[in-house]
């Protein structure tokens, strides 16, 4: 029996967590369409679930190649959501990690702050220029403006942390290093 789960998440890590602790729950994702999570109950396997953005659209062929490729190593690619791409693997097969070094981690970070930040200033931008063209008369452009603020001061404040976590990834380097 499937069970619906409405929730949005804004952070993968946050997420990922909570995918963990949902499968401890017996609960496993099987599909995942904006904020719309569709589980299936199953309480004989336990999974482990990552998530991660994706260099090119999941159509793309390198992406294609790159399932091919994780299906290979046991890992089953659940679902995609735009660049994002929903994975996991029974913990019975052993640990799951993605990025086994220090530099893939930074790197995968690196590109989720690119994203965050270029949709974050583009919001930034259609804000301000919907708010200057608003009058008193036009309340949707203020509305609109208003809207694309809030979802630029959301995506750049996601983005100073996953800054934080490239910085903390790059001292755990150096000292792993030294």
């Amino acid at each position: 029996m499937n069970h619906k789960v409405v929730k949005a998440y804004f952070d993968y890590v946050r997420e990922e967590r909570w995918l963990n602790v949902m499968s401890d729950k017996g609960y496993h994702l099987k599909n995942y369409r904006f904020m719309l999570y569709t589980f299936e109950k199953n309480e004989d396997i336990q999974y482990f679930y990552r998530i991660e953005l994706l260099d090119h659209m999941p159509g793309h062929e390198k992406s294609q190649a790159y399932f091919s490729f994780l299906e290979e190593t046991g890992v089953e690619v659940l679902t995609t959501y735009f660049r994002w791409v929903y994975l996991r693997k029974p913990l019975s097969h052993g640990a799951f990690d993605l990025f086994s070094d220090y530099e893939s981690k930074i790197k995968h970070h690196r590109k989720i702050l690119t994203l965050q930040v270029s949709i974050g200033l583009a919001n930034l931008a259609i804000g301000f220029s919907n708010i200057s063209m608003s009058s008193e008369r036009n309340t949707v452009s203020l509305a609109a403006g208003s809207l694309s603020l809030s979802v630029a001061l959301l995506l750049l404040s996601l983005g100073l942390r996953s800054y934080f976590r490239i910085k903390k990834l790059e001292r755990e380097k150096l000292i792993s290093e030294s």
